[in-house]
């Protein structure tokens, strides 16, 4: 779904799942916002030529489900690590500041953790 907006940007998207992924009871429709979030928050970050990654993995236990969004940009600086969960925080200009803290809000109602 962002792919056609990462490629207009230069940027390559790239989804992979391990095998034996767990079913997990979720809403689907906010686990798809919280991470269509992350995607287009690690799209903005990019720069031109730049990758995003999306990987699924089960936990070590087995009844958890990693998700990994990865980018090549520049990386949050260490003192603003603390904060980019907050809601209307933002280093970008297009930004609302509202995308990670949204992505926070669902996984946390979910039971999961997010975290840098």
């Amino acid at each position: 779904m962002l792919r056609p907006e990462a490629a207009a940007r230069g940027i390559e998207v790239t989804l992979q799942t391990a095998a034996g992924l767990p079913a997990i009871t979720a809403d689907p429709g906010q686990l798809t916002q919280a991470l269509v979030n992350l995607v287009i928050n690690a799209i903005q970050a990019v720069n031109r030529d730049g990758r995003v990654d999306v990987s699924a993995a089960a936990g070590d236990d087995g009844g958890l489900l990693h998700v990994q969004v990865r980018d090549t940009g520049p990386g949050v600086p260490p003192d603003k690590v603390a904060t980019i969960f907050e809601p209307f925080f933002t280093t970008k200009p297009e930004g609302s500041g509202l995308g990670l803290w949204i992505a926070q809000q669902i996984v946390l109602a979910h039971g999961g953790a997010i975290e840098v």
